[in-house]
């Protein structure tokens, strides 16, 4: 229907054409004096016509040529500039359409081909009002085209073209804006549109869509939106960063790579993990990916202040030590949720989790840093639940490790939290779980070497390592037999803290 309908008008407006100079050459006043047809405005006509020339174009008969063939004749419809730019470029996009057919052609380059012409015409009229106005279209034909359409798409393509020649900056930040506030990231197609609009505002406003990104980044944490749209907001802000580092002119991009894209972009995948950890429910898995990329993370700057870091540090181990290991789940619910994460899982967010707070201690090392973690973990260390206490202790047991490590030229300096740490981790080693006394005195052996003032400990070690193995004793009596003998090698360098 389109293709007739294409033709129809084509052959109406040539005859328009011939009339009207023909009237002008015989009676030029008579021409003045009738009124003009009613005709869509130019800029809605530029606008559904490239729609149809980019959409399926071999559709129908051949509806994109026809399209095209529409254009070439209303040039003086749209605008007096374009009249002898398209007579010279329509005819070269039509014979790239006449050799390709529905299967061979590539959609890609063709909508850039139509984009390219675009942008053309738009630096041939070179009028901002003209552009406001072919902007405005396209974001009212965005509202109104079918969801899910590679029409749509074409559309957000189209008006980030124009935006990018609109040379009224008030215009282009005000609907770039609004765009991204009423967009749904959740929607793929939404999320690329959104993409495609700024990444090409950005080659000729770069500082603009710098700024309205930044902006838009800010409205992430004042609203409470539920957090599977926000990572799907914040996956298409990163997205964004990228394509216009890509569309930017290079001089402006090289000013603000740093400061501004760079930063933003950490911040953005900082958060965006930190999310993950806190949004899981209380007792299912953490994917421990996040952590091992937040450990990735911490390396890098901007880093987290220590507030922001101790309340992470509590968010993993809320995520992650207070996982209820399957045969434990009682009968509310629970089970499905233990089945879902197998213990091969758990333990691999266990080691994550210690490696996170052990490149934490590396990214910047201060004994308030530590006390913090000590801090996090004295509430799993203490629980009233055997699991838990077991994974505390297996975190714990990574954290002094990496301690010591770090710590090898401080040996000899009084610690203010040793008799403290020493003191909690003391009655686990009478815990009711073989595995939960084992690792208390893995974390006693890592406190003593690091906290005792005189460096020559071996042999305080190995005591520490030789009652170790009677930990798996199972009389009461043997236990706490044992646990006494282990306060005893640490009580004096516990006393001389």
């Amino acid at each position: 229907m389109l293709v007739p309908l294409c033709r129809c008008l084509r052959s109406l407006a040539e005859r328009r054409d011939r009339a009207e100079q023909e009237q002008e050459e015989a009676a030029p006043e008579a021409l003045e004096s009738e009124e003009p047809a009613a005709l869509p405005a130019p800029q809605a006509l530029l606008a559904r016509l490239l729609v149809v020339a980019a959409v399926a174009p071999h559709a129908g008969g051949g509806r994109g040529a026809a399209a095209l063939q529409l254009l070439q004749a209303l040039p003086s419809t749209i605008h007096g500039a374009v009249g002898a730019k398209w007579a010279a470029d329509i005819p070269l996009l039509l014979q790239h359409l006449a050799g390709t057919t529905a299967s061979s052609l590539d959609v890609a380059e063709w909508e850039s081909l139509l984009l390219k012409f675009l942008q053309t015409s738009l630096e041939l009229i070179a009028s901002e009002a003209w552009t406001v106005g072919l902007s405005q279209e396209l974001s009212r034909q965005l509202g109104s085209s079918p969801r899910l359409s590679w029409e749509k798409r074409f559309l957000y393509k189209a008006l980030g073209t124009a935006l990018a020649a609109c040379g009224c900056l008030h215009h282009v930040q005000e609907q770039t804006l609004e765009h991204l506030k009423a967009a749904n990231f959740l929607e793929l197609w939404q999320a690329q549109g959104m993409v495609s609009v700024v990444s090409r505002c950005a080659e000729s406003h770069f500082q603009l869509a710098l700024s309205l990104v930044k902006e838009f980044t800010g409205t992430l944490k004042r609203k409470k939106s539920k957090a599977r749209r926000t990572r799907a907001t914040r996956a298409a802000l990163l997205v964004m960063y990228g394509r216009m580092a890509l569309r930017a002119p290079r001089e402006q991009l090289l000013a603000r790579v740093e400061r501004d894209m760079v930063a933003n972009v950490l911040q953005l995948y900082r958060e965006g993990c930190q999310e993950v950890i806190q949004e899981e429910p209380q007792e299912s898995p953490v994917h421990p990916r996040a952590l091992v990329a937040m450990q990735q993370l911490s390396k890098l700057k901007p880093r987290l202040s220590r507030e922001e870091n101790r309340h992470l540090l509590a968010q993993c181990c809320q995520g992650i030590v207070c996982l209820r290991r399957p045969e434990q789940m009682d009968r509310r619910g629970q089970t499905a949720v233990a089945a879902s994460c197998p213990p091969g899982v758990q333990a691999w967010s266990l080691r994550a989790l210690g490696q996170l707070m052990g490149a934490l201690l590396w990214a910047e090392l201060a004994p308030i840093r530590f006390e913090d973690m000590v801090q996090v973990l004295r509430r799993w260390l203490t629980s009233a639940h055997a699991c838990e206490r077991e994974r505390a202790l297996q975190v714990c047991v990574q954290v002094l490790g990496s301690y010591e490590e770090r710590c090898e030229h401080r040996r000899g300096r009084a610690c203010e939290w040793f008799g403290s740490l020493a003191g909690l981790l003391g009655p686990l080693t009478c815990d009711t779980s073989a595995a939960s006394r084992w690792w208390a005195v893995t974390c006693l052996g890592h406190l003593l070497r690091t906290g005792a003032e005189n460096t020559d400990v071996a042999p305080w070690t190995n005591e520490i390592g030789r009652l170790r193995e009677r930990l798996s004793a199972i009389t009461s009596e043997s236990l706490l037999a044992t646990s006494t003998n282990i306060a005893k090698v640490t009580g004096p360098w516990s006393a001389e803290t």
